[in-house]
């Protein structure tokens, strides 16, 4: 490390004031989502319940990558990510809202899913036994619990620790939650999206969608921690060695990323399984080849030539314009894994003349519900959990 003189005593940041402008724009998003969805419902439901499952899950998504980031970095009791751990918990303040939030999929269940009969999908066999509408209902609000109980855990104890400013034991809770948040998003994974195509299957689906979970939060907690570094929030706390860190796990988890989705794609070429097939088929051709190509390239391409040079890891400019981007595709992507899926040979101009742009829309609404319950939390509680003992020894970077 430097010879830098070395930070004795951390002044505390406060919460985030004044987000009148930031709630103002969360809500425009909100309201803007709401209306593309009741255009989009009435020249065509299923599109619309479509574009609401993507957002839903986008916005999900983002916030399990907080608690995933969080529950890691107390397992592997790292020291370094301890002036981002509050950004992250702030981003699992929305799961909570999921549990209401997910109550119109499932009064619509038999529009945006075929399996709810299974006379019509020919489904038979264990498949038909696990694909029903109450077992669906059931894992699936069982996960959202699962979820809500840990982050909510993870809030409190976190929040509680700047008035006692004790060390947290919190390996053994988040070990268990790792293991718990491995099985059950794999499977809320494959019941929310893969099994749109019921026939189909793929044992990557769960690991691709993770993948992109965490890619896309940390592009978050970088953009939300340069945004309270330029309000002079962090002055002292968080240095360009931290935000280092952060461009470097994106680079990581981008090649991850990209090497999932390869492994994904080859597994299915190389077998040439007719059960598995007719998926990149769909998805791989016409109008979809090119989503393809620019997921590929925003979600690795340009970010793993972009970021490899050391400087630009820490560069807030490049930085901003790599988080922006890679947050878009994700929804993006999202939308390439479900759409295909609602458009048959009759109706596929659709995705051309609109349904694309409804889509989105609908999924920027879900982002602004997503910031609501974001910056709500960073204005009602300190932006750096400033009770952690740990904290000193991050700014110091005793860690490297």
């Amino acid at each position: 490390m430097s010879h830098a003189a070395r930070v004795t005593e951390i002044k505390n940041p406060g919460s985030l004031k004044d987000i009148s402008s930031l709630r103002g724009w969360a809500m425009s998003l909100v309201v803007i989502g709401i209306c593309a969805f009741a255009v989009q419902y009435i020249y065509n439901p299923q599109l619309a319940w479509a574009s609401y499952i993507e957002g839903f899950f986008y916005a999900l998504v983002l916030a399990l990558s907080g608690a995933f980031f969080v529950s890691l970095n107390y397992v592997t009791k790292s020291v370094w990510h301890v002036p981002i751990r509050r950004v992250a918990e702030a981003m699992t303040a929305y799961i909570p809202w999921t549990l209401l939030f997910i109550l119109p999929v499932l009064f619509n269940l038999d529009i945006i899913y075929e399996w709810t009969d299974h006379h019509a999908s020919h489904l038979h066999g264990t498949k038909a036994d696990y694909l029903t509408p109450g077992f669906w209902i059931v894992r699936t609000l069982a996960f959202l619990f699962i979820w809500v109980i840990y982050t909510s855990s993870y809030r409190r104890q976190s929040l509680a620790q700047d008035e006692h400013r004790q060390r947290l034991s919190m390996v053994g809770m988040s070990a268990r939650y790792l293991i718990i948040f491995g099985f059950t998003f794999t499977i809320f994974s494959i019941d929310f999206f893969m099994s749109i195509r019921p026939h189909w299957f793929s044992t990557m689906y769960g690991v691709y969608c993770f993948a992109g979970m965490y890619q896309a939060g940390l592009c978050v907690m970088i953009l939300t921690m340069l945004y309270l570094r330029d309000k002079n929030m962090l002055d002292g706390i968080f240095a360009d060695r931290h935000l280092f860190d952060l461009g470097t796990w994106l680079l990581g988890w981008s090649t991850f990323m990209a090497y999932i989705g390869f492994s994904q794609f080859m597994l299915i070429w190389y077998a040439n399984l007719p059960e598995e097939t007719p998926f990149f088929l769909d998805h791989l051709y016409g109008q979809w080849k090119f989503v393809y190509i620019a997921i590929f390239f925003v979600k690795w391409g340009i970010p793993f030539l972009v970021l490899m040079p050391k400087p630009y890891r820490k560069n807030p400019l490049v930085l901003r314009v790599m988080c922006i981007a890679i947050l878009l595709i994700e929804w993006v992507d999202i939308h390439w894994l479900v759409t295909p899926e609602f458009l048959s040979e009759a109706n596929k101009h659709i995705a051309i003349n609109g349904h694309f742009v409804l889509s989105f829309l609908v999924g920027m609404g879900f982002l602004g519900l997503f910031g609501l319950a974001f910056f709500k939390f960073l204005n009602r509680n300190n932006v750096v959990a400033v009770g952690e003992p740990d904290l000193l020894s991050s700014v110091n970077g005793d860690y490297l």
